[in-house]
């Protein structure tokens, strides 16, 4: 006789009123499975007699009744809070920072960062995320307590913020960037003396708007920002940046780069250089006229290497990018096709128009500003035709991507 393969393990039995647990000790008798009932188990519940069943079985069981009816996001809001403490965001918010208003401001931020939305949602947000437990903030969370008339105490502080992150990441001859942009607005702000029309980045048309100037570290860290009025032009709030950045941050000597719309010529001649260098784009009319007094030559552009040019006090670094280059061509291409389109159609037309051929085509090339391209032969009441200017046009192509 071989026995093989002794296996203890507890048989639960249930078609009495009260369930039981048998013992048994398992095994395999000249190929056949035979059983021992070790002992008996009374007096327990079915749960008790799983849970005894599992752990001899070396498993772990689940209870059938526990059920999840909540389940709330924690470790992305952790993470962001912990992250602005190890940085010391909220010192430099204000420098009690168990204040409850520093602790809110703290939230919204963390907020932004993982669900991205209004201040009136992140107030509402309890239901799925313990964001504001896990800034400190108890109790029911109130949109104007917690986020707007925080956001009044931030902008109070918003100064000596500025000046804290400046301190932290700005010094002498260090790299500064600087741009503006635009964001529309819906409704009414008849007493807003920062609302109001401009040119629109978004092209969005008939919104009045503002312009939001941001000063950032060459890491593209964020230092300052400021509200401006919507119809505020790029090169207009230069010198004044800069001179906050001197008085404000109290660095003299720094590195200004600012695209081809901030630092134009006007604006360029009435910087200190002493103080301030300035790296930016030049446009293609400068690149024009830099050619025609034989400073600069267009073969000179490389796609590969950077061409060193130096006259005077200025610098050019020459270079050209070919997928610019694509995209500028292929931008006055479709310019062009629609521009031909209308005055196609203003050349065919033999019907009489309250305005003459002559305007309606000066109108359909400074709509799509292809005049320069365009050759007009006729007028005057005769025949009106046009051609394109193909010399002005490889002229102009050759500077794509410079």
């Amino acid at each position: 006789m071989a026995i093989t393969g002794t296996k203890y393990h507890l048989e639960i039995q249930t078609h009495r009123k009260n369930p039981y647990g048998l013992l048994r000790n398992s095994y395999r008798v000249d190929g056949k499975t035979r059983h021992d009932t070790m002992c008996r188990i009374t007096g327990m519940s079915l749960e008790q007699l799983r849970a005894m069943q599992a752990a001899i079985a070396g498993k772990t069981i689940a209870n059938e009744d526990f059920k999840i009816i909540e389940s709330r996001e924690y470790g992305a809001s952790y993470a962001c809070i912990a992250l602005m403490k190890k940085l010391g965001l909220h010192i430099d918010i204000f420098s009690r920072p168990s204040e409850g208003w520093v602790r809110s401001c703290i939230a919204m931020i963390a907020g932004r960062i993982v669900y991205a939305g209004s201040k009136l949602s992140l107030s509402h947000c309890g239901s799925y995320s313990a964001l504001w437990e896990a800034s400190g903030i108890e109790g029911e969370v109130d949109v104007n307590t917690h986020c707007y008339e925080a956001m009044d105490k931030l902008l109070e502080r918003q100064e000596s913020i500025e000046k804290k992150l400046a301190k932290k990441h700005l010094s002498d001859g260090t790299l500064v960037l600087y741009d503006i942009t635009s964001s529309y607005m819906e409704g009414g702000y008849l007493d807003s003396e920062l609302v109001t029309f401009g040119y629109n980045r978004d092209q969005k048309r008939g919104r009045e708007q503002i312009v939001i100037s941001l000063l950032c570290t060459k890491e593209g860290c964020p230092v300052a920002v400021d509200i401006l009025s919507g119809n505020t032009k790029d090169e207009t709030t230069v010198l004044e940046k800069i001179k906050e950045i001197k008085e404000k941050y109290g660095i003299e000597k720094v590195v200004f780069v600012g695209d081809r719309g901030m630092a134009t010529r006007a604006k360029y001649e009435e910087i200190d250089h002493e103080l301030v260098k300035v790296i930016s784009a030049l446009t293609h009319n400068t690149i024009k006229e830099l050619c025609e007094k034989g400073i600069v030559q267009p073969n000179m552009f490389d796609e590969k290497n950077i061409v060193e040019i130096i006259d005077g006090k200025m610098r050019y670094c020459l270079c050209k990018n070919p997928d610019m280059a694509a995209k500028e061509a292929s931008t006055r291409r479709a310019l062009l096709e629609k521009t031909q389109a209308e005055l196609d159609k203003i050349v065919a037309c033999t019907k009489k128009t309250k305005y003459s051929k002559e305007m309606r085509a000066g109108k359909a090339v400074n709509k799509y500003k292809m005049g320069k391209f365009i050759i007009f032969e006729g007028g005057d009441g005769g025949n009106l035709t046009y051609s394109l200017d193909e010399a002005k046009i490889g002229q102009e192509s050759c500077l794509d991507g410079c």
